[in-house]
């Protein structure tokens, strides 16, 4: 296995380039990288930093805005007084927003999650405590975190 050999060496003339090579060996392949080359690389990194920065900025702004335009105005504030019952949907804090989860199970109540035949999860809550779901996740959550209900639409969309 041969090792590949890099140098960069400022050239006074960037045309031509001699090498003086022992009998049998073979020249390297050589890249002359001048000054529009080097600006045109430059330029490329600079517009790949700019698009990593636009779709960071631009998704940071988009889950802000998600977070922003649920349904606040319809929920009805939890205070933990009344009991939620399973099926209900809440808005859970969450560690980066606040997500609208679905209950599967209230406070001293069980829920046996499946996946096809196979047993997926036992979740059982405990006092003031109650196991929600989303698309994928579910966890178990204290009544304090459950910040509001949201009521159901009364014609649901088909």
């Amino acid at each position: 296995m041969t090792a590949m050999k890099l140098a960069v060496v400022p050239l006074p003339n960037e045309k031509s380039c001699e090498f003086v090579l022992k009998q049998g060996e073979v020249a390297p392949p050589i890249l002359f990288v001048n000054g529009s080359k080097q600006f045109a690389v430059l330029a490329v990194l600079f517009l790949c930093a700019l698009g990593l920065f636009y779709s960071a900025y631009h998704s940071g702004i988009k889950s802000t805005l998600t977070a922003v335009t649920q349904p606040t105005a319809e929920a009805q504030r939890f205070d933990g007084k009344r009991p939620l019952k399973a099926g209900e949907l809440v808005m859970v804090n969450g560690a980066t927003a606040t997500g609208v989860r679905q209950v599967a199970a209230a406070p001293k109540e069980a829920v046996l999650l499946r996946q096809g035949n196979s047993l997926r999860a036992l979740y059982m809550t405990g006092e003031k405590k109650y196991v929600v779901i989303s698309g994928n996740e579910t966890r178990i959550v204290p009544a304090s975190q459950i910040q509001a209900v949201v009521p159901r639409a009364a014609n649901p969309a088909p």
